[in-house]
């Protein structure tokens, strides 16, 4: 894990050096995703490569960045790390109610992202998720659908 996150992180700031550009910040929602069901973010452009993403649902939150390999274009292919934490609910029970227990761990996707117009962008990217629950370990391939309005 230490490998990935140190070339990720070596990625994306050696290809494309900072610009005297104001970054752009988008607002954005999640169906499915880092912390499962639904989420809303916020996304810093830093360059036309590197982009910082914290967000946050009902039953969690993630943070970490995104690498884009084909700037300026209308279709742009991504992929990034976010760390990721929630609450898992696991059973119910009639006395005691939803057991409940937490996830954290690495999310990794590997997405497109098309241009819809000048400020809407949507995103569709399938990410390797692996969560620690102290119960078994789970690291599914999970989906997501993302739409993004930047300023």
């Amino acid at each position: 894990m230490k490998k990935w996150v140190c070339c990720t992180v070596f990625l994306a700031f050696n290809f494309g050096a900072l610009q005297a550009q104001s970054p752009k910040l988008g607002l954005g929602l999640d169906l499915l995703g880092p912390v499962g069901l639904a989420s809303a973010n916020v996304s810093l452009d830093l360059n036309e490569h590197v982009q910082l993403t914290a967000g946050g649902g009902l039953i969690g939150a993630y943070g970490g960045l995104k690498y884009y390999f084909n700037p300026y274009k209308e279709r742009r292919f991504y992929t990034g790390i976010h760390y990721t934490s929630f609450v898992r609910y696991y059973d119910f029970d009639i006395f005691s109610g939803f057991y409940t227990g937490s996830a954290s761990g690495i999310y990794i996707p590997l997405g497109i992202q098309v241009q819809k117009s000048e400020h809407f962008y949507a995103s569709f990217e399938l990410a390797f998720r692996s969560l620690d629950t102290g119960m078994e370990p789970y690291s599914p391939v999970y989906p997501c659908a993302k739409y993004t309005y930047k300023f």
